[in-house]
């Protein structure tokens, strides 16, 4: 992977994309985000995909499941040399940690657990792009204390703006 250290690097910025229908183009746009911000800033930039059920992104990035966040179910304590070890390298010079290959893995991950993983790549990287499910889970409430770049990724009709809606009062009342 092309992480570094943790002593040369600060804080990761996250950004996250959510939305609250499905099929938007969060996943297209969250891989073109991080795409973009490695081309514009040649930093160190890591695609989470957060779509524990059915994610995409190894897909967007032509990456095998060789390893993902399922890696870490049952794990009390990770080290972070497994967890850089479970971080994919892509072709296109942004680092993948992948959504669980079968849906079933998805239940066992804890809330907790995937945002202290969050948390501790952050020393690790200048950019997280955090690709969510379009269902609000107890992870995603989690999340949103980290985020520092909250994107809403909705279509242009009445039933998007009014996901949307709800969706900001939700995050309102949460925030």
């Amino acid at each position: 992977a092309g992480a570094v250290p943790a002593a040369q690097a600060t804080k990761a910025t996250i950004v996250g994309l959510f939305s609250a229908s499905g099929g938007v183009g969060t996943t297209f746009l969250a891989a073109n985000v991080a795409g973009a911000l490695k081309r514009l800033t040649d930093s160190r930039v890591l695609v989470v995909d957060l779509d524990l059920m059915f994610g995409d992104q190894g897909v967007m990035f032509d990456v095998k499941p060789e390893r993902s966040l399922e890696d870490f179910v049952g794990e009390d304590e990770v080290s972070d040399e497994k967890l850089l070890e479970t971080v994919m390298s892509t072709k296109h010079g942004v680092d993948l940690l992948q959504a669980p290959s079968r849906p079933e893995n998805a239940e066992a991950l804890e809330a907790g657990a995937i945002i202290s993983i969050l948390d501790r790549l952050r020393d690790h990287y200048d950019y997280i792009v955090c690709d969510t499910a379009h269902v609000v889970q107890e992870f995603n409430v989690h999340l949103l204390e980290l985020v520092q770049i909250p994107l809403y990724v909705l279509t242009p009709d009445f039933f998007g703006l009014k996901n949307c809606a709800r969706w900001y009062d939700l995050m309102e009342k949460i925030r």
